[in-house]
């Protein structure tokens, strides 16, 4: 049961005797020492029949546990379920499935702009230069801007490693796949 609900419920019944939202009740005397205001001081007609704590929040309560797991596993099963019909309908509509269809009906290529030929030209120079390249790592950049992002995770990668808490899985990775 979500304990959300049951805040909701008693967030209104608070709100309802707070501002005398409801029509008078017998043991309204209980709250005057509490309230900032009476009832008289309050302008408006009240317009609630019903206590907020009357109602029962929605819930799974007639359940035992083992019940309750049952229903949350089965509706986390649907969920993903859901997300998968959903994930497939956006990709079915996305232009890269649609360019895909094109080449697997027989089209052809399409033909990249000059400006990302122009791109590219210029992120290969730069590797290839090293203008951008992090000693440590062993590594080539594209741009300053990847760089300095780099710089910082290197940054907090060494602050960790002082304290001996953190082990850094992107570097384990780049040193098992060069056999460091």
């Amino acid at each position: 049961m979500s304990t959300s609900r049951v805040r909701f419920h008693l967030l209104e019944a608070t709100f309802t005797f707070l501002f005398f939202a409801r029509v008078e009740f017998e043991i309204e005397y209980l709250f005057d020492d509490i309230l900032p205001w009476k009832r008289e001081d309050v302008p408006w007609q009240p317009g609630c029949s019903h206590s907020a704590l009357m109602e029962r929040p929605r819930g799974l309560f007639d359940m035992n546990d083992e019940q309750v797991i049952a229903y949350k596993a089965e509706r986390q099963k649907r969920a993903k379920e859901r997300q998968a019909i959903k994930a497939l309908r956006k990709h079915l509509a996305s232009k890269a499935h649609l360019e895909q269809v094109r080449l697997a009906e027989g089209g052809a290529p399409k033909v990249v702009s000059a400006d990302t030929a122009r791109c590219r030209k210029f992120s290969a120079k730069h590797k290839a230069a090293k203008t951008y390249y992090c000693p440590v790592c062993d590594r080539a950049f594209n741009i300053k801007g990847h760089l300095k992002k780099h710089k910082k995770h290197l940054a907090k990668v060494a602050a960790a490693a002082a304290t001996e808490n953190h082990k850094c899985t992107v570097s384990e990775m780049v040193r098992k796949y060069r056999g460091i």
